[in-house]
Order: structure tokens, then sequence, then C-alpha cells
């Protein structure tokens, strides 16, 4: 059996133009070199083969090494023959002259462009995101700032400083609100009373008692019949009005010697607002034309009582209250209303009470000019009713 001669493998890690190389030329020598025992029978027989004596003088192989510097032995295409060929190309050295460097081929990474939508959560470990501009639309710049004032200023850490800082603010008391005052200051407004309501006074709101204007139409039940150009009237008595919610006026005497007055008597509701004035509006008519500018002088007086007695004594007294109206542009017979803005002061008349007292016209006050008399028609009380 033929033994050949002990020619090592290639050795790894070679490049691989070079490996292919080595392997062609390993399997030519491998393929026409004699055997190991056919080297030693020549040997011993003191003389060398019949073969060829070098590699050009092979008959299917090139027939000289001239211009074949560098080049490599390659089976030829025909597999007939072996033959110079240049080396096959080392490859590409550089990344950048890679060719389908744009093909998106790998799509567990993310575009710069951003274009490819995460699936799943991104986590970052301990490292931080810099150098951020919007997110979701918003500035993160700005709005880190922004927030940075809020750390400084309340020092909102966390859920527990949050509400210390909430507890340090103007707000004391259930209840209370926060309103932006003139100088874009926060002011608190404290809680208001049971049954109060916010409302707006135009610049900032305020809590009141919510209320309905309340009005009595009070028409006295007797009036003049005599001649109101004798310039005298006998006295009237009528009898005074029982509790009557609707407060009809009665008038106890009328007299003409230089003033003239009536009694009035009205009953107060459970539910009306006695922090604010009543007003009243007083009716009367003109007995003898007026000249023009001329004055009537009245003034009010009364009491606030618990009940209809009949005579107005006890309870709180109030008045006397003044009021004048000039007669211009009125005649004889005329229908004149008196307007009185503060008739009682808010606080002196209470609910479930009766107001009684007289109206007297004094003709002898020096503003007093009116020569003629006056007839009173009635009176309308006006004042606040708590709504609920």
């Amino acid at each position: 059996m033929s033994t050949p001669l002990p020619i090592p493998p290639v050795p790894p890690g070679l490049p691989a133009s070079l490996r292919i190389y080595l392997e062609t030329l390993r399997d030519l020598v491998l393929r026409y070199l004699p055997t190991e025992e056919l080297v030693d029978e020549k040997v011993a027989a003191g003389g060398g083969g019949g073969g060829a004596s070098d590699f050009l003088t092979l008959t299917d192989t090139p027939a000289s090494y001239v211009g074949q510097a560098t080049k490599h032995v390659a089976v030829n295409a025909g597999e007939t023959a072996v033959e110079f060929v240049a080396p096959p190309s080392a490859g590409v050295t550089d990344h950048g002259a890679l060719t389908g460097l744009a093909d998106d081929d790998h799509t567990q990474y993310l575009l710069s462009n951003g274009t490819r939508a995460m699936t799943a959560d991104l986590d970052m470990g301990t490292n931080s995101i810099v150098s951020v501009g919007r997110v979701d639309g918003r500035d993160v710049s700005i709005d880190g700032t922004k927030l940075d004032g809020v750390e400084n200023l309340a020092d909102v850490t966390d859920s527990t400083n949050v509400k210390a800082a909430l507890k340090s603010s103007p707000l004391t008391t259930n209840g209370d609100v926060l309103y932006r005052d003139a100088t874009g200051a926060l002011v608190s407004l404290g809680i208001g009373t049971a049954g109060q309501i916010l409302k707006s006074t135009g610049s900032i709101p305020a809590w009141i008692t919510p209320t309905v204007k309340w009005q009595r139409e009070c028409w006295f039940t007797a009036f003049h019949l005599g001649d109101p150009g004798t310039g005298s009237f006998g006295d009237r008595s009528i009898s005074k009005t029982t509790n009557d919610d609707d407060g009809i006026v009665a008038i106890d005497n009328w007299s003409d010697s230089n003033s003239e007055a009536g009694y009035y008597s009205m009953y107060t509701s459970d539910d009306m607002d006695t922090t604010v004035d009543m007003s009243a509006k007083f009716v009367f008519r003109l007995s003898g034309g007026p000249s023009s500018g001329d004055v009537v002088h009245f003034s009010f007086t009364g009491r606030v009582v618990a009940d209809n007695e009949s005579t107005a004594s006890g309870g709180t007294l109030f008045g006397p209250t003044t009021a004048e109206k000039t007669l211009t542009g009125y005649s004889h017979g005329d229908l004149v209303v008196l307007d009185v803005a503060t008739f009682i002061t808010g606080g002196v008349y209470k609910v479930n009470r009766f107001i009684k007292g007289s109206i007297r016209r004094d003709g002898t006050h020096a503003s007093d000019t009116y020569t003629g008399t006056v007839q009173w028609i009635g009176v309308v009380f006006i004042g606040d009713k708590l709504l609920f």
C-alpha cells in the first residue's frame, strides 16, 4: 500500500484567499508527488524517478513564472490543469463601503428618525434621558423649570410635603375658598354661614344671605271727606287692626291744627332679613293747589312691639325720621309718593313683631311752605325676605 508523503494540513486562522490557495496547492502536491515508498526506493537505487523535476515541467501547468508575480495556482475552468490566477479580493475593509447600509433589515433596533414604534416599555435602568425636547407636546425643559420653582417654594417633593404645603396656605377652615385679588395674590375667603350663597361683587366673591324684595301695601281705612278749603277736620277714631300679615294701616286720629297725623300698625313675618334697612313709600293727596317750589315736611316715629296692643308703648323706639317733598308740578287733588329710604334701621325691627307709630306733617316747620292740607292714603313698606 502506498503511503503519501507527510504534508501537514493548512493551519487555521489564515485569510480566506490564502487558505484556498494553500489547500489547492497541497492537493496538487499530494496528487503528483511520489509516495514515500517510491522516494525511498529511488534513493536506495542511487537515482531519481522519471517524473518532472520541477513545477513548470509538468504537462498540465503553466510553462513560465514570468509575469505571474503574486498570483495563485488554481484549477482551470475545465478542471483539466492548473493555472496562475490573480488572488481573490480581500473583501470590504471599510464598513461605510458596504452596500445596503440604508436597508432596514433589523427590526429589533430603534430608528434614528423615530418612525419605529416601541412594542414594550423602555427600561433605562439607572440611566437618564437627556436633551429632551417635547413629550406628548409638552416642553419638558420649560415644564421642568416651572416644577423646580414649585419645588423651591412649596417643597412638594412627596405627598406628605404636598399636604403640609396646602396646610400652610391661607385656607384654615373647612369650606374656605381661594380667589385672586387685584394684586395677583391668592386670598382666602372664609366659609360663609349656613344658608349663605357665593355672589360676585364685580371684583371679588362674597358670601351673602339670599333674599327677595318684600313689600306690604297698607292702605288707610279712612280718608278726608270734608271741605279742603276750610282748613279744619274733625278728629276721627278708627279701631286698630288685628294680627294681620298684610299689615293694614290704621288711622287713630286726623287733626288739622298746623299738623296732620296718621297712625299705622303693621306685622312683620318671621322670614324677614332684619339686618338690612326697611324703606317705605307714603302716599298722600293734596288738598289745595301748591305754588311752584312749595315743600311739605314730615316726621316719622314709632315702636317695634311684640303684640298688637292699642297703645304704641314698650318695645323698641325708632325715629323720629324726617323727610320732605317738593311739590313742583303738582296740583290740587294729585296723589304724591314720598320715598323714605331708611324708614327703620336694620337690626331695630324684628321678626314676628308689630311696627306701630305715627306719620306727621309738621306744618310749623320752617321748611314747610305748603298752605294746603294733605290726606294720607296709604303706605308701602319695603324690606328683604329670606329666600330660604
